[in-house]
């Protein structure tokens, strides 16, 4: 009969919304036998969490459209009826105050990982500059060094040159003195 029923208001295109209270849970395909004639059928219960009653509501069924299958909480609020967003923690569903409990602390938990990493953003950077001032005077060492070396370097061939010059000076003097020996020599 009432199968008939929620054919007849389908085919004149009547939306109808229907409710049943049952005891203990339900059978989706043996509960009241209109499981097929029905477009979308939502299930309202209380969920125990944690020693607390919390509601839930769940989309059995919704024909022709996608839909969550995830166990939600709803609140009535003074602004009407709140559906919550699934929150997921540690493996479960929570909801209620042990929802709240899980979220704070959730919340001190991604907060305690935000600051560890900031620490380690700073020991990076205090690291990056030590290492940048260690760089700076290993590059001003090589810098003296390499002057350094480079003013004796020029002292060394500077030196050369005079030793050089000395040489030669000192060879022409011998060269010089022997044609004058010759010469006076000549004239004996």
């Amino acid at each position: 009969m009432l199968s008939r029923l929620i054919d007849h208001l389908k085919t004149r295109g009547i939306t109808s919304v229907m409710t049943t209270l049952v005891a203990g849970g339900f059978d989706e395909q043996s509960s009241l036998g209109v499981s097929s004639v029905i477009d979308s059928w939502l299930e309202l219960s209380n969920v125990e969490i944690e020693g607390e009653r919390n509601r839930g509501i769940n989309v059995l069924k919704s024909r022709g459209m996608p839909h969550s299958n995830q166990l939600r909480e709803f609140l009535i609020t003074s602004d009407g009826i709140d559906i919550r967003d699934v929150y997921f923690s540690e493996g479960a569903v929570v909801m209620g105050s042990a929802r709240a409990a899980r979220e704070a602390r959730d919340r001190a938990a991604a907060t305690a990982r935000e600051e560890e990493l900031e620490a380690k953003r700073r020991r990076m950077s205090y690291r990056r500059s030590a290492l940048d001032a260690r760089i700076a005077a290993l590059q001003a060492e090589r810098e003296a060094e390499s002057q350094e070396l480079s003013a004796e370097i020029d002292f060394d061939e500077a030196v050369e040159r005079q030793m050089e010059q000395d040489r030669r000076g000192r060879a022409a003097a011998r060269r010089g003195s022997m044609l004058s020996d010759e010469d006076s020599g000549e004239a004996r």
